[in-house]
């Protein structure tokens, strides 16, 4: 397959497939295609009947996409500006990647759900972090928002992190979720600050904000602002 990222706003991966090839790709990230491909939508290894039942259907399903004959080309295209993370995984390397960052999967490379790694970083503790397990082998294109950090963190260094901006990391990066005392803590329900904490040795990938939290962001520069006396 041949794989080309285009575009700049919002940039977008094109893929050009010969018959018999297939690719995977969430929900939701096509733009267009041409040549006879067949679409099919799989569910992501990990998910039983009991635990799917409680997930959103994005969640749970991925769709695959191959074509039937001749040649075929088909552009996928990420949901909010920012950057495009091209990566090739070995066999059976693993990477763990946020819900919603994978764009396309191409070769051998697995999508499965560990439930009891969702229960360490965001089910049991309200960060909102659900995450999936990539395996290798295979190529890997990720839709970061915003501007993209890399961090290696070698044995003895860590790193803090908004579970909002953490977009993947290596299996092997140790990582705790810590709660720091509430924001508001005099009133009831007060705004808990999650963050996530990973230490070494290891690749931590973190992204900008979302959409949402511009928009309050700017709304509370607003109410700040003081009102003109003209």
């Amino acid at each position: 397959m041949d794989f080309e990222i285009i575009g700049a706003a919002k940039q977008s991966v094109q893929v050009k497939l010969k018959e018999g090839e297939k690719l995977h790709a969430g929900l939701g990230s096509l733009s267009w295609l041409q040549g006879d491909m067949r679409i099919t939508s799989t569910l992501k290894d990990g998910i039983s009947s009991v635990v799917g039942r409680a997930l959103p259907v994005d969640v749970q399903y991925l769709n695959t996409y191959q074509c039937q004959g001749g040649e075929a080309s088909i552009t996928f295209t990420t949901q909010a500006t920012g950057e495009i993370l091209e990566m090739e995984l070995k066999p059976d390397e693993k990477l763990i990647c946020r819900h919603g960052v994978l764009l396309v999967a191409a070769g051998s490379v697995s999508v499965h759900v560990d439930i009891q790694e969702n229960m360490q970083m965001g089910l049991l503790n309200q960060t909102n972090l659900f995450v999936e397990e990539l395996i290798g082998p295979g190529k890997l294109y990720l839709a970061l928002r915003g501007d993209m950090h890399e961090v290696e963190l070698k044995e003895g260094q860590s790193i803090k992190a908004n579970p909002d901006r953490v977009a993947c990391y290596q299996p092997g990066v140790q990582r705790e979720v810590e709660l720091i005392r509430s924001v508001r803590p005099l009133q009831p329900g007060g705004d808990h600050l999650y963050l996530v904490n990973f230490s070494g040795p290891g690749k931590v990938w973190l992204q900008g904000p979302a959409l949402s939290e511009l928009v309050r962001d700017h709304q509370a520069d607003d109410t700040q602002r003081p009102l003109s006396t003209e």
